[in-house]
């Protein structure tokens, strides 16, 4: 994934249901507000995709555990099609705001 996600610009919070895109590499993972954004962000880029999932109020909890597990501190939230973009939003605030 060539995302660019700025890290000073933050979403206070993430609303639920999202769709989120993990890739195998070390790159923020990816989450979506709708699956057309997804869906045109995915059709311009042909990226590895190694996780597509839809996260709900009841699902977060897992969710966080799995992104802290695999090391990432933000989640960019409704990047542009090209990947550029979008919310920087940190799984801490995520995990003390929903998975608490």
């Amino acid at each position: 994934m060539l995302a660019s996600c700025p890290t000073g610009r933050t979403v206070p919070t993430i609303r639920f249901p999202f769709w989120l895109l993990v890739s195998d590499s070390p790159e923020l993972p990816l989450a979506f507000s709708s699956v057309k954004k997804m869906e045109e962000y995915l059709v311009s880029n042909k990226t590895k995709i190694a996780i597509i999932r839809l996260v709900n109020r009841y699902t977060i909890k897992t969710v966080v555990k799995q992104l802290v597990k695999s090391g990432h501190q933000f989640i960019c939230y409704d990047p542009y099609e090209d990947g550029t973009g979008g919310h920087s939003v940190s799984i801490e605030s995520v995990e003390k705001d929903y998975a608490g």
